[in-house]
């Protein structure tokens, strides 16, 4: 039973991801006057995707953990196996994204993100799961990678 609320845990948080990702930083709801500052910073990060300051935009502000924080609080006292699941999807997320837009981008998730970054950014907001935009009809493809890599290391 601890191993199914770990996984629904770890489901749960890549789709709160997904639908974060693609009606907040990429939607309507991120031109609500509460959350504008937090789709502008994810707007700087589509800006500096791949160049020399694209570490400087890849993590997560403090205030944005802190908001996890109590966000999770329920969660756990809801079943500490889910909370793992969450923070297990956290973890991944974040080595995951850090090694795609540093060294791995030749990876099926890392082109996949690539492809958002530079030539559909109302496509593949998964991020490093891209089968959740394959389910839900966002996915664009692995379409141009090449060339779209090509360019981003010329722009550098």
């Amino acid at each position: 039973m601890s191993i199914a609320f770990f996984f629904l845990g770890y489901c749960s948080a890549a789709l709160a991801w997904y639908f974060n990702h693609r009606f907040v930083f990429h939607g309507s709801l991120g031109k609500l006057p509460v959350l504008k500052n937090y789709r502008r910073l994810h707007t700087i990060h589509h800006q500096n995707a791949y160049n020399h300051r694209r570490n400087d935009f890849i993590f997560i502000p403090l205030w944005g953990h802190a908001l996890l924080f109590f966000i999770s609080i329920p969660v756990f006292l809801l079943s500490p196996w889910a909370w793992a699941g969450c923070v297990a999807f956290a973890i991944v997320y974040g080595v995951k994204h850090h090694r795609l837009h540093n060294e791995d981008i030749n990876a099926p998730y890392g082109r996949h993100h690539l492809v958002h970054h530079t030539i559909a950014p109302m496509y593949n907001f998964s991020g490093v799961h891209p089968i959740i935009d394959r389910i839900f009809g966002t996915n664009f493809g692995d379409v141009a990678v090449a060339h779209v890599h090509a360019e981003s290391k010329r722009a550098e």
